[in-house]
């Protein structure tokens, strides 16, 4: 149910910013979703490959999450004294995957990192960025504990840090399409690796 109502949200967005696009395509010049204000908005789907204990297979969760970005102030070249875009930002995050018939619920929350390694995007729409979050991943349990999953033997809170690359793809000026493949890394009693593939939409004001 999550996957189609954001499946469809994401098309029927998609579309629309194309063809808002289209409109302007005789504009000769457009700044890219990332550096065009101050703060970034994002929310997405989010699905996670919970890791499996003693090498049994892992348990896939679906959820939906959000972030809130700050941009931090573009520096000043030293060449020709001309402003550059903004390349990094700060903020949080929040991810929660219902029960799904596993037997168990998480939030996934913290702050976040992100940077720009190119100075524009490609093809003047598409940005790469890594990212580093760092938070706490929280499991409670519904029922009997879930032996198989790692993060999941009983209700607790794990330290987590969670590396990522992505990609952004600018449809106008303020509105883009976000995706991201994170590692969270969970530690208690050891590290464990859930990967986690998500993806939405980002407004920028």
């Amino acid at each position: 149910m999550i996957r189609r109502l954001l499946a469809t949200s994401l098309t029927t967005a998609f579309v629309s910013a194309l063809a808002a696009s289209g409109l302007h395509a005789q504009a000769p010049t457009r700044e890219p979703a990332w550096g065009n204000g101050h703060f970034t908005v994002e929310g997405f789907y989010s699905q996670y490959r919970l890791d499996g204990r003693s090498g049994s297979d892992r348990t896939t969760v679906d959820g939906v999450g959000g972030r809130l970005m700050w941009q931090l102030p573009a520096f000043m070249s030293a060449d020709d004294y001309t402003l550059s875009r903004p390349r990094a930002a700060l903020g949080a995050f929040a991810v929660y995957t219902p029960e799904q018939n596993v037997g168990f619920t998480t939030w996934h929350v913290g702050t976040q990192a992100d940077f720009l390694p190119l100075a524009t995007p490609l093809f003047g729409r598409v940005d790469p960025l890594v990212s580093l979050g760092a938070g706490a991943l929280r499991t409670n349990l519904r029922g009997t504990p879930a032996s198989d999953v790692a993060v999941a033997d009983a209700s607790n809170t794990s330290f987590a840090l969670s590396p990522a690359v992505g990609l952004r793809l600018s449809l106008l000026p303020a509105v883009g399409i976000r995706a991201d493949a994170r590692d969270v890394i969970a530690f208690r009693g050891g590290a464990t690796h859930n990967p986690e593939l998500s993806a939405g939409l980002s407004l920028t004001f």
